[in-house]
């Protein structure tokens, strides 16, 4: 009986060895993948810092050269030929005035009832409602005849989405 109860208390003693033992090496693991695991992003991050730090560096040099031949333009430039803007001088046109220029300028055919709004439109005392339809309508004359929406939008100087909103209506 004696020697029943020591083989019993040795093999509780070394189940619990080996479960401390297990609980030692899954401990000593997880802190070694984990330190990989830091490693490796670490690495990753130190390259993609120096790949931004490239990127950045060339993207200076671009501008740097640019910001250079911009002043030698600059200081090349021949001084009579300069146009001096007087902002006095200067007549904002509204959004009516520069759809006649652009329709004119591109020769786009306008129906005489266009024509007639046209001659509307330039009357001081027409709501804005009204010219925005003539604007729109306008618009979407010019897009029907080929032109695109952002060559609209430039030549009108207005916002690509107020040439979409125009040509939706």
């Amino acid at each position: 009986m004696q020697i029943f109860i020591g083989i019993i208390i040795n093999i509780v003693i070394l189940t619990l060895t080996l479960i401390v033992f297990y609980i030692f090496i899954a401990y000593r693991l997880r802190e070694k993948i984990e330190a990989e695991a830091i490693k490796r992003v670490k690495d990753e991050l130190e390259s993609l810092v120096v790949e931004f730090n490239h990127s950045a560096l060339v993207n200076i040099t671009l501008l740097e050269d640019a910001i250079e031949r911009a002043e030698n333009a600059i200081k090349n430039e021949n001084p009579k030929n300069k146009k001096q803007i007087d902002p006095a001088k200067t007549v904002y046109k509204s959004r009516d005035e520069r759809l006649e220029e652009y329709n004119q300028k591109t020769n786009t055919d306008i129906s005489i009832e266009e024509e007639k709004r046209v001659r509307l439109i330039s009357d001081e005392y027409l709501e804005d409602s009204l010219k925005e339809v003539y604007v729109s309508e306008s618009i979407k004359t010019l897009y029907k005849n080929g032109y695109s929406k952002s060559e609209i939008a430039k030549n009108l100087e207005i916002s690509l989405s107020d040439v979409d909103d125009a040509i939706s209506k």
